[in-house]
């Protein structure tokens, strides 16, 4: 490890969503970089566990908001790392989520070394500090309606680079032996039509809205299966999990739509579906999009943000406006009749991925922005 340069990563949660899996994949993929990960994370949880399996030096400590009635806790936060910094010769601070920025970017100014801020959500310029921006080095953005929102909401004037997520695409590829003990695990036959969606349990994803939206259809087919994985631990959404399950209870559906809770082997459930379905409100890339493409699954998605960036709309699946029931309702019942148009749009779906969501694509944008601020 002499010659190796260590960088450290800050992440303000531990469970587990898009983020942190592109956080996980990008640490896991610097062997032989010349450079080596070190992690902060918020508190305790399933990402800390995967992170320690792996073998990365892993730490936690509560990132406290800089408030200025007490600033104090924020103050202790800072010196945690500077401690961090100091120990394992920090030459880069990468921040994973604009919520981390403030942490990160102070450090890495009392520390003098560069700073890059990854931002893969929404940037809410009343909550997220502004003036801590402009003490930045470089912002890497997910999309480019990602980057477009950043600039509008912070006026970063330095170097800003779109670098989309990527995947394995050894690991997310279509496995006839997986589909059959995935369907038969989840209680469902080959016959049966099986859609599916994936994300954080939270309203801004439009679960609950869709299914509202494809009620009829399943209560026509009861050969109609829903899927539906994610983390309900995420969000302040309280009660929305609640809503969903007295839904699917209120209408009979249990044996239709089925609540998986966060999925780890994400590879088997989606070789299981049909097609994948993203409902979201907000979506500033969807990870899952590229998982479920490199699968060859075709995609019936909401038509919102940083998704156009990764679904072509009659190529790889469809776009619809995501309250647009009969939208929905549409083109899902137009992939249940087709099944070489899903052959079709999975095929292409695939070979977009391989062309330009690649986690080796991603990891070598990512370093060779490190070794343009690493002298």
């Amino acid at each position: 490890m002499d010659n190796t340069k260590s960088i450290l990563y800050l992440n303000r949660i531990s469970e587990i969503g898009g983020a942190e899996v592109s956080l996980q994949e990008l640490m896991g993929s610097l062997e032989g970089t010349g450079y080596w990960p070190v992690v902060v994370l918020g508190g305790e949880g399933p990402l800390l566990q995967r992170l320690q399996g792996m073998g990365i030096e892993a730490y936690t400590f509560p990132f406290e908001t800089c408030h200025y009635k007490n600033p104090l806790p924020f103050i202790r936060t800072i010196i945690f790392l500077k401690n961090i910094i100091k120990k394992h010769r920090i030459k880069l601070i990468h921040s994973n989520m604009f919520w981390d920025n403030q942490y990160g970017v102070i450090s890495a100014k009392l520390s003098r070394i560069p700073h890059v801020l990854h931002v893969r959500g929404f940037v809410n310029s009343q909550y997220t500090w502004k003036s801590f921006y402009c003490l930045g080095t470089v912002v890497i953005c997910n999309s480019q309606h990602t980057c477009h929102q950043f600039i509008c909401a912070t006026g970063f004037k330095k170097r800003v680079e779109v670098v989309y997520n990527g995947i394995d695409v050894n690991l997310f590829k279509p496995d006839r032996m997986k589909r059959s003990a995935t369907r038969k695990n989840y209680g469902f036959t080959d016959n049966d039509f099986v859609m599916g969606m994936a994300g954080s349990i939270i309203e801004e994803k439009g679960q609950f809205q869709l299914l509202k939206s494809i009620h009829s259809i399943l209560i026509e087919n009861r050969n109609y299966k829903v899927l539906i994985a994610g983390n309900n631990k995420i969000g302040p959404e309280s009660d929305y999990y609640e809503r969903i399950k007295a839904f699917i209870a209120n209408n009979k559906l249990e044996d239709q739509v089925l609540l998986l809770d966060f999925v780890e082997d994400m590879p088997s459930f989606y070789n299981a579906l049909d097609v994948f379905l993203l409902p979201s409100f907000k979506e500033p890339f969807g990870r899952v999009l590229i998982e479920a493409m490199a699968t060859k699954i075709p995609i019936v998605a909401s038509n919102v943000d940083g998704v156009p960036e990764v679904v072509g709309h009659g190529k790889t699946g469809y776009l619809v406006d995501s309250k647009d029931g009969e939208g929905w309702r549409q083109h899902i019942k137009r992939l249940v009749d087709n099944e070489g148009l899903r052959k079709e749009l999975g095929e292409v779906g695939r070979q977009r991925v391989i062309d330009n969501f690649t986690l080796d694509h991603v990891t070598s944008r990512i370093v060779s922005i490190y070794n343009s601020l690493i002298k």
